[in-house]
């Protein structure tokens, strides 16, 4: 059994999108996973490899899911469209905000 391969830029651009929409800087999330911030840095340019228990912490601190983080809008081939969950949404939920290129995904 092979272990899945995740775009590393679809996953980076995703936490950093998330990330941002939490006001959060890079060394905010690196505190609360106890990780440096140069990782997170490097993870957000797609030039760190996450791994599945990586994907999964960035999930719950992101108020997000697996499935989000590793996205990709279909339409404009790679643009990401993932937004913080805003107020009043239960946790845990997400939705997909306005593509860039052919309005909603």
């Amino acid at each position: 059994m092979t272990n899945p391969t995740f775009s590393n830029s679809n996953v980076g651009s995703n936490v950093k999108r998330l990330r941002v929409a939490l006001g959060w800087a890079q060394e905010d999330l690196s505190k609360k996973m106890g990780i440096s911030k140069v990782w997170v840095s490097q993870v957000e340019r797609g030039e760190s490899t996450v791994n599945v228990a990586r994907l999964l912490e960035f999930a719950a601190l992101l108020d997000s899911t697996p499935n989000a983080l590793l996205a990709a809008c279909h339409v404009c081939e790679g643009t990401k469209v993932l937004m913080a969950r805003p107020a009043g949404v239960p946790s845990g939920a997400w939705f997909r905000g306005s593509c860039p290129c052919q309005g909603d995904a």
